[in-house]
């Protein structure tokens, strides 16, 4: 199976995360070990569009920088599901080193574990530190505190566009219309006085 592709690649990727995924979910139930396929699913995006598209590259620098940046910053779940990431990268990649698709450029599945080990403490407290929040995960988060249905894409839609550009909506208060001649972060300048 071939586990490295261009950015560009988006059909084949796609067809072959779904398949490596259906397999190894499969065999982690068999096994009896723990998988969650949509977290799986962000753990092999994370590798998909790094830098070099190598599914089965995994160091312990690719497992620090998916548990304390990727999932932080992207993935919108409730912390409790964000729980299961170290465990799923886990079962990944003893998935991949069973079925030979494991990078032998990348360290061996012991080292990674270990890697996975020593950031379990730091992970928990990152998942729920808005600060490694990026700006889709920020604006999703506050929908969803807000009492939006972040799982219903047009309720996010509505929720995210501003008011003025809402059919038939109202400005919020404070919020001033765009005058004919102003620039952005600057005050229109004009005659003050009766006009001639």
């Amino acid at each position: 199976m071939r586990t490295c592709y261009d950015i560009k690649e988006t059909d084949a990727y796609l067809a072959a995360r779904e398949l490596l995924l259906r397999r190894c979910g499969a065999w982690a139930e068999a096994d009896g070990l723990v998988m969650s396929l949509p977290l799986a699913e962000t753990l092999l995006d994370s590798r998909h569009l790094s830098s070099d598209g190598r599914l089965g590259y995994w160091t312990p620098a690719q497992v620090r920088r998916a548990l304390l940046e990727w999932i932080p910053e992207k993935v919108t779940a409730p912390d409790e599901d964000l729980l299961d990431v170290p465990e799923t990268l886990r079962t990944l990649l003893r998935y991949l080193e069973a079925h030979g698709l494991r990078d032998p450029r990348g360290a061996a599945v012991e080292e990674n574990e270990s890697a996975i080990d020593a950031v379990v403490k730091e992970f928990a407290d990152a998942i729920g530190d808005q600060e490694r929040y990026g700006m889709a995960k920020t604006v999703a988060m506050s929908a969803r505190d807000r009492g939006v249905d972040i799982g219903d894409p047009e309720a996010l839609t509505a929720a995210e566009d501003p008011p003025q550009r809402r059919p038939g909506g109202r400005r919020a208060a404070g919020q001033a219309a765009a005058r004919p001649g102003a620039r952005a972060g600057r005050p229109v300048r004009g005659k003050t006085g009766p006009q001639a």
